[in-house]
């Protein structure tokens, strides 16, 4: 996934000024009108919840809750906007700039109309999908999964799936929950390298004093790190060998089958693929 691009978008979200009224009476009549008003109010929430609020916390809350019923009101006002994507910040839709923050009640209202599509891409090939495991937001993401037509080994630009991206990221959780939904951890992006690739390098990486990833880390973060990714490891093997196992079970039942129905088996190979 392309983090400098996430960075751009988060360092955009951080540097507008740019903001609007929640109160405005002065609302967008048409789609792109209202696209543009709903992002404008994803930044202003953005920048309300990184800030140090100058007023006390009640009214700084409140902020927030106005701006985030107001994106619900224009989002229910118009059908069309559910797939928009939006030009100024790499072609993202309302659902992803809604996983960002975490909003599961924007999702949920977007997922509900009949033509959601929760595989569109940004700029970079992202999904929505992939988006919630870049960040790690795990309920978020098992939400977007349970959504009708959701492709789950979905690939970006960089040929990384959501699995492989989760990896890059070191979210354990994420990877847990895509294993059990039943990503394919054969996948490779388009260096070569498969979820558990990533997770090894990256461990190696971490015992090497962390000289190529996070080298800002403290001693007790590092630490900390190792461990969650030998479990992240550790999770991706055992992925793999029950997948080994399926794959004998499925080739016996095939010899089982043909043997039963007088068919000739010439040769039949038992082990996984070389690319497994």
């Amino acid at each position: 996934m392309n983090y400098i691009k996430i960075k751009k978008t988060a360092l955009l979200f951080l540097a507008s000024t740019s903001y609007l009224s929640a109160t405005s009476t002065n609302m967008p009549t048409t789609t792109n009108g209202k696209l543009e008003l709903i992002t404008q109010h994803f930044l202003d929430i953005y920048q309300w919840q990184k800030s140090k609020p100058n007023v006390n916390q009640g009214t700084h809350q409140n902020k927030i809750a106005t701006l985030r019923d107001e994106i619900k009101l224009l989002i229910n006002s118009d059908q069309a906007i559910v797939n928009q994507r939006t030009p100024k910040f790499e072609n993202t839709t309302i659902t992803m700039q809604a996983v960002r923050l975490r909003y599961a009640d924007i999702i949920d209202i977007l997922s509900k109309r009949d033509q959601f599509n929760i595989n569109i891409k940004d700029d970079d090939g992202n999904s929505a999908i992939t988006w919630a495991s870049f960040f790690g937001h795990t309920s978020i993401l098992n939400l977007l999964l349970n959504t009708k037509g959701a492709d789950i080994n979905i690939q970006n630009k960089e040929g990384s799936t959501p699995l492989v991206v989760a990896a890059e990221k070191n979210h354990h959780g994420a990877i847990e929950l895509l294993l059990n939904r039943g990503a394919d951890i054969t996948i490779k992006n388009n260096k070569k390298k498969t979820a558990l690739d990533i997770a090894i390098e990256k461990l190696e990486k971490y015992l090497n004093n962390g000289t190529s990833v996070d080298k800002n880390i403290s001693p007790s973060e590092k630490t900390l790190k190792i461990r969650v990714t030998k479990k992240i490891i550790e999770l991706l093997k055992t992925a793999r060998m029950y997948l080994y196992i399926r794959r004998a079970l499925w080739a016996l039942a095939a010899v089982l089958l043909l043997t039963l129905t007088g068919g000739g088996i010439h040769h039949y190979i038992l082990e996984p693929r070389a690319d497994a």
